[in-house]
């Protein structure tokens, strides 16, 4: 067992030393500039009473068109939004009871003058007013953003927070070594052009949710890629309060997981199963063996140690340095996260819809 241990140790520590460390050593050289041809499309959906603090941070950006996509709203969300309609804003609205967010997005995609399309939802809020400047400065077809929890009380909301950051910092530093795999609709730069041209390569066109993660995995690529990391681009969401909500946030993201490419799909989960058998050995050789418990000990926080060395500099990069010291307890959670969550996609699939 202790083989056993010390091997998911190695592995799950690698990720850290060899992979994270990237994203660590990088430089954001990013500059704020006038932007012209930018279109911003966000979806919306019954959101009528958080369009007043949401959107004012939007209309601050420096952009040539902004698309407002209403999907089927059953409150005045659609009235709301058309209060703000001009020659820079252009609100859609979509009637399919059943469209979804994809639907939503891709119809604002389409309608989007401009090549270069920047994409948020609505419930976020921009840090500053130069956005948009700082997403659209790379020059690539696909620049990957930083989409943190807004700081909040509550167990739930601080491990949503971590869960947002621990996604962030995989799929900042896959896209590094040229393996870019996801990036987040709240806080994404994509070509129109290549998207639409390239549109029948992307897999999970059934599916209602995917369609950030999707389009990356399927189109995006070590020359076209590119992020973004500059503070001023941020862009906060509030997490969820509940557990039940939370879960359910989460079915829409595992739902597309299994559409990955295959060598993704092994990374990521060689980076799950290693924290899962390392935690589950341990409780094993607490529970049932006869190996020392010092022992153990020593072993837990040397990986501890190891990931705590290389998240200080990554939490105080991503701006998220008061969970430092909380890193033993929620790496404890997030085991328990990675083991839960299968178990509750599968009998609640049917809740990884767009409501």
């Amino acid at each position: 067992m202790i083989l056993i241990l010390i091997l998911c140790l190695v592995i799950h520590s690698a990720y850290y030393v060899f992979l994270f460390s990237r994203l660590v050593r990088y430089t954001e050289t990013a500059v704020a500039q006038k932007q012209d041809g930018l279109s911003i499309v966000v979806c919306y959906k019954d959101e009528e009473k958080n369009i007043s603090e949401s959107l004012p941070s939007l209309l601050e950006q420096e952009f040539s068109e902004l698309i407002l996509v209403d999907d089927n709203s059953s409150d005045g969300t659609l009235e709301v939004l058309k209060q703000y309609e001009s020659d820079k804003i252009k609100v859609i609205s979509i009637k399919k009871e059943t469209a979804g967010k994809k639907n939503a997005q891709s119809i604002g995609i389409s309608e989007a003058s401009y090549q270069r399309i920047l994409l948020t939802d609505a419930d976020c809020q921009m840090v500053s007013k130069t956005w948009s400047s700082y997403m659209t400065e790379k020059g690539s077809s696909f620049v990957l953003g930083y989409g943190p929890m807004v700081k909040s009380k509550g167990i739930v909301s601080v491990f949503s927070r971590y869960e947002t950051y621990v996604s962030a910092i995989q799929y900042l530093s896959y896209a590094l070594v040229g393996l870019p795999y996801m990036g987040v609709g709240r806080n994404l730069l994509i070509d129109k052009t290549l998207v639409t041209k390239q549109a029948s390569v992307i897999k999970g066109k059934h599916l209602a949710s995917g369609d950030d993660d999707l389009m990356i995995n399927a189109l995006a690529n070590k020359t076209n890629t590119r992020i973004c990391i500059h503070p001023d681009s941020f862009v906060y969401s509030k997490p969820k309060k509940t557990l039940r909500a939370f879960l359910k946030q989460k079915t829409r993201h595992i739902s597309t997981s299994i559409y990955y490419k295959p060598l993704h799909q092994l990374l990521l989960g060689a980076f799950s199963s290693s924290q899962i058998l390392f935690y589950l050995t341990v409780f094993y050789c607490f529970m049932f063996s006869s190996v020392n418990a010092a022992y153990l000990l020593g072993i837990v926080a040397i990986k501890w140690a190891i990931q705590m060395s290389i998240n200080y500099s990554l939490m105080k990069k991503l701006k998220e340095q008061d969970l430092f010291w909380k890193i033993p307890v929620l790496d404890v959670l997030f085991c328990t996260y990675l083991v839960i969550m299968p178990i509750y996609y599968f009998f609640n699939k049917n809740s990884s819809h767009w409501n």
